[in-house]
Parts: C-alpha cells; structure tokens; sequence
C-alpha cells in the first residue's frame, strides 16, 4: 500500500495525461473517416492532422523523462533493454504468430518462405505496423546517452549537434530515400523533438498555468509541428 503511493507521488501527471491523448489520437488518426482532406489526396484529413505531431509527442515525452543522472553502460543498457526491446520483441512474436497462423488456417497461402518473410519483416521493422517506434526509440536513446556523454552534458553542444543532424536527415530523405533497419532514418527527425523534451527537464521548466514562459513553449511546439508535418510530406 506505502510502495502504491510512493509511485503515485514520484509520477508526472500531465506527462501521463499527455501520454493518454497521444494514444487516443493514434487511434483516431487510423480512423478511415470520410473527410475530404484538402491538402492531400491521398490521406484522410484527420490522419494528416494527427500525424503531424502525435509521433513527435512520444519523442518529445521521452526526451523529457530521460534521466540526466550518469550511469553505466551497463546499467542504461539493461534498463532500456527491458523497458523496450523485451516488450517490442514480446509483441513482436505475437503479432508474427497471427499473421502466420492466418496465412495457414484462414488464407491457405502460407508456405516456410513465407514464413521466413514475415519473421525477417518484423525484426527488421522496416516501417512494419506501430512496432517500429521500439526499437527506434532505442537507438535513438543510445545516440543520446554517448552524446551526452561526450559533450557533458553540454546543452548548447547537443542542441547544434541536433541541428546539424536534422539537416543531414533531411538532405538523406530527400536524396536516397531508403527505410533503414529499426527505423534509424527517424532519428535525425526524432531527435529535435526528443532534446526538446530532455532540456525542458533540465532547465526544471513545469507546464502549469501559471508558468510565465508557456508563450514561448507553444510557440516552439507550433514550430516543431510544422517543422514535423513538412518532413512527414
């Protein structure tokens, strides 16, 4: 009972309030609902509008409850092993799991190459279903950990780093264009939004009304939208 309210005092309310409306929107943002998106043709209004910031919430979220404290390699890896991969690999056998005994009993089109195929597709996670924000999200923690590592956590060196790789990520999508393995052609995109999240933290700025630079925080995250939805074109 003493243990259930020392994690309900330790948690941030409005990062899990952010949390659940950030699920609630994936959700709508699947939705085939018929509206006529004047902007492109080929995606659902409220699919545009919603993707234009849902994934950059979770980056941004993430960012702003990566821990600052310096531990081991060791240490960070375990962690972030269970936290992510464990659970992205748990699904992943499951979801694997379905799609091959659908392919058996249902479609009768499944064959061991197949098979293989469907297995290969998931643990590359090439864009495959939700999935792929795992381990994403895991390499894109490890870049940070040694980022800041070797800057000392020096702000003004991780955000010009940030920077620099956002320009590269963009100068790659719009040059090569290839889904790399775990997604890890998200991260030059991802990364703003994840060291956006870790130095609001740092900097101890809170998002109560009250705060007298939420004018400055929404315009940066207007900004970031943008900056999120042009890149999603």
């Amino acid at each position: 009972m003493e243990n259930k309210s020392v994690i309900k005092k330790n948690r941030i309310e409005w990062i899990d309030i952010a949390k659940g409306i950030g699920i609630i929107l994936v959700f709508f943002g699947h939705l085939s609902l018929p509206y006529d998106n004047p902007f492109y043709n080929n995606q659902s209004l409220n699919s545009m509008l919603v993707q234009s910031f849902h994934m950059g919430l979770f980056f941004f979220l993430s960012g702003y409850c990566f821990s600052e404290k310096d531990v081991k390699l060791s240490v960070f890896l375990n962690k972030k092993i269970k936290s992510l991969m464990i659970p992205w690999l748990s699904f992943t056998v499951i979801w694997v799991c379905f799609i091959i005994l659908k392919d058996a009993l249902i479609d009768n089109i499944f064959t061991v190459k197949n098979g293989l195929k469907v297995v290969a597709s998931f643990l590359i996670q090439n864009r495959l279903y939700a999935l792929w924000f795992l381990p994403c999200l895991f390499c894109l923690e490890i870049l940070f950990y040694f980022l800041k590592k070797v800057t000392k956590n020096n702000l003004t060196i991780i955000v010009a780093f940030t920077l620099v790789l956002l320009v590269l990520g963009v100068i790659y999508r719009k040059t090569i264009d290839k889904n790399l393995i775990w997604s890890i052609d998200v991260i030059p995109t991802a990364l703003p939004f994840f060291v956006t999240g870790y130095s609001l933290k740092i900097k101890k700025i809170n998002f109560n009304l009250n705060n007298n630079k939420r004018v400055s925080i929404i315009l940066m995250i207007v900004a970031f939208l943008l900056l999120n939805q042009g890149l999603n074109a």
